[in-house]
């Protein structure tokens, strides 16, 4: 296999528990990780809303995961209600993306729907051809969420119940490690995986710290929503991937003439 990312050290900023798969891959191209996670999560702080959905599941006609936390929090809190995987029987399951599909995989759960994009707007789309006219959905998601899905789901004549299944929360350690390593240069790239994980990276940063730190520094993201989120927090996308691996590989492509532009220009100078 070849390892074009030899000689790279990139800051990967997911949540310790998610970092596996990206790190694991970037490792394989030869890149050296630093996992220092801008996320963590943490259970609502009131499971009234949760619980009543729960207690009434038969009456949905949809469950819609966005993320793979989202079903861990929703499982957990199934079991501890007492309920299991049958009480999900005859409810139609759309999940965002295939780290989603695969989490409700290993729970047992097959998936009626799966966006062609990671984004919400895929999924009201893709739900779109199906007829919601009327249906219940349940949306058991983070306390801090794009409006999107259920504004338009509603708007097709759907009646949506959206429940916080978990909170985002920004970590009490790792800032200063990221700074240090930012200003000595020690980091190549650094991926974004969600709107959290910018918002998050920016506070344990700091704002103003943000242009001297980022000084030859590639940033990726997955997604548009995410790369709209680096712009309004002051940080510019390299490379905008609407899977990990085509953020992987168009990251390749860029440090790639980075390098080769660097390289060029030393030769010139001389």
């Amino acid at each position: 296999m070849k390892k074009p990312l030899i000689g790279k050290r990139i800051l990967v900023t997911r949540a310790w528990e998610q970092s596996g798969e990206a790190s694991g891959f970037l490792k394989e191209l030869g890149a050296e990780v630093v996992a220092i996670p801008t996320i963590d999560f943490a259970p609502p702080t009131s499971f009234k809303g949760l619980d009543r959905a729960i207690e009434r599941l038969s009456v949905y006609d949809w469950i819609i995961f966005t993320s793979a936390n989202a079903v861990h929090f929703f499982m957990d809190r199934l079991a501890k209600r007492g309920k299991d995987l049958s009480d999900l029987y005859g409810i139609k399951l759309c999940a965002i993306g295939p780290k989603t599909t695969r989490t409700l995989g290993n729970y047992g759960l097959s998936v009626d729907v799966v966006p062609q994009e990671y984004m919400a707007e895929a999924i009201v789309k893709a739900l779109g051809r199906k007829s919601i006219k009327g249906k219940r959905i349940l949306l058991p998601r983070s306390k801090i969420a794009r409006e999107v899905i259920p504004t338009e789901l509603r708007s097709r004549g759907a009646r949506v119940d959206v429940v916080e299944v978990y909170r985002t929360i920004v970590p009490k350690k790792g800032g200063d490690r990221i700074r240090f390593l930012l200003q000595e240069k020690k980091i190549h790239a650094i991926t974004f995986t969600s709107s959290s994980t910018v918002k998050n990276f920016v506070e344990m940063v700091g704002k103003k710290k943000l242009p001297s730190l980022m000084k030859g520094v590639a940033l990726a993201s997955i997604g548009p929503v995410t790369a709209e989120t680096m712009m309004k927090c002051g940080l510019v996308p390299h490379i905008v991937g609407s899977s990990l691996e085509s953020m992987v590989s168009g990251l390749i492509e860029y440090l790639i003439a980075s390098s080769s532009s660097r390289g060029h220009t030393q030769d010139t100078a001389r």
